[in-house]
């Protein structure tokens, strides 16, 4: 038996079907296909396109669900988001006046930044007043459907399957890890331990199904996200003990080398999705320097994080082929 569900606010909101996007068909990229109405397979497109998207809006009924009358356009904002847990982002592609009826400026798409399904949504969210950047209207998402892959796009981080019993290699007191991490280089090395009996044949196995896949996709998600989480933390860390004194946040995120300044950009645009991109690192390098919810940071956000981007795992050759974002804003 279907079950029905409702979710209840604490702040006006508008009722479903007032905000509605859709694509503006006359700039879809002449190789895309319209599976379904709402879906845009662009598997095809092998150069970046800009896209162009049609929103519609019933501004006398938000007007009176949201009690703000004539001052609507003054106290809320349309943002246009577009998240991917694939391509392992989430970001704000669009903000500006609400229209009733509007086509946007066109935004602009690389398919070398995005991979399987990413859903790009409208959203209303309070400007000001008591319920600032609160959300109060969502529309049904569109779909973007890019090439799967095997990999995070952007950089490599260097990896290295390596004797762990040899001498010569400086990790003799390892030789029972799966694999050890030196973060003394830029970016870090990651190694994996050839010694171990059957670990390289298992993790280097193509199979897609039974033991030996399931095997190898547990180890390798174990590894990836203890290798996250220790750079992740490393990062912060680092970030913490550099306050906002004296440069501005996106001075200070400057001096950090690339695959860190990946990793801050990252986690302050997943922490904090909808606001700007220099608001996000303020908010973070402010709660790193104050302290007080330092463990819940540390602890519960970087893991929250972390299993965000290993989600629908990946095999551990792909993960650390292109490890981290070094072109993220």
């Amino acid at each position: 038996m279907a079950e029905s569900y409702a979710i209840l606010h604490p702040y006006p909101t508008v009722s479903p079907g007032c905000l509605q996007l859709d694509f503006e068909r006359t700039s879809l990229p002449e190789s895309a296909k319209l599976p379904t109405d709402r879906t845009l397979d662009v598997h095809d497109v092998e150069n970046p396109f800009d896209l162009s998207f049609q929103v519609s809006f019933d501004r006398k009924g938000a007007e009176k669900q949201l009690e703000l009358g004539k001052d609507l356009r003054e106290k809320v904002r349309l943002v246009i988001t577009a998240v991917g847990k694939e391509a392992r982002i989430r970001k704000e592609i669009y903000r500006g006046r609400i229209d009733d009826s509007a086509i946007l400026p066109n935004i602009s798409f690389d398919p070398n930044d995005y991979r399987g399904r990413v859903a790009i949504s409208a959203f209303l969210v309070y400007s000001s007043g008591e319920y600032q950047n609160i959300r109060c209207g969502e529309s049904e998402p569109l779909l973007l459907q890019f090439d799967p892959y095997q990999s995070l796009p952007g950089s490599d981080i260097d990896w290295r399957w390596v004797d762990f019993n040899d001498p010569a290699n400086n990790l003799t007191k390892h030789s029972d890890q799966s694999f050890c991490l030196k973060a003394d280089t830029d970016p870090p090395i990651l190694y994996l331990n050839e010694s171990i009996d059957q670990f390289y044949g298992i993790m280097t196995a193509g199979a897609r199904k039974g033991a030996k896949a399931r095997l190898r996709d547990g180890i390798s998600y174990q590894i990836a996200s203890q290798v996250w989480q220790a750079l992740l933390m490393s990062t912060l860390t680092k970030l913490a003990d550099h306050p906002l004194e004296e440069l501005s946040s996106t001075e200070l995120i400057g001096e950090f080398s690339p695959w860190q300044k990946s990793l801050i950009t990252g986690f302050a645009r997943e922490t904090w999705p909808l606001g700007e991109s220099t608001t996000q690192l303020d908010t973070l390098i402010e709660r790193l320097a104050d302290g007080h919810d330092l463990d819940q940071i540390m602890v519960r956000e970087t893991s929250d994080y972390v299993q965000e981007l290993l989600q629908g795992g990946e095999p551990l050759t792909g993960f650390v082929k292109e490890f981290l974002e070094v072109s993220a804003p």
